[in-house]
């Protein structure tokens, strides 16, 4: 016999907010901006780790991110930045 008291969508979100590790409330746009990161340099970043490709319009302003996804993007960031060469102003030059 089922249980009366079960609520389908309430179970199915909170599987979702477990696994994500908690609730969406970022747009991608929000997160480019937070993160203070290119739009397509996110996008892409997000397709290189094998997620989904969203070339749909509106998906920008679309809440489907957590605070989880922001915080790997700002790490993203800094490890591409510390990865970077130094620029030529900071380098002694020898000739």
């Amino acid at each position: 016999m089922p249980d009366e008291g079960f609520d389908p969508q309430a179970f199915a979100e909170s599987v979702e907010v477990t696994l994500l590790g908690g609730p969406r409330t970022l747009s991608p746009r929000d997160l480019a901006e937070r993160a203070d990161i290119d739009r397509e340099v996110g996008r892409r970043l997000w397709q290189s780790m094998g997620f989904a490709s969203v070339d749909e319009e509106g998906y920008d302003n679309q809440v489907s991110l957590t605070e989880y996804d922001l915080v790997a993007a700002q790490r993203v960031k800094r490890a591409s930045r510390s990865a970077s060469p130094p620029s030529t102003r900071s380098c002694r030059c020898h000739g």
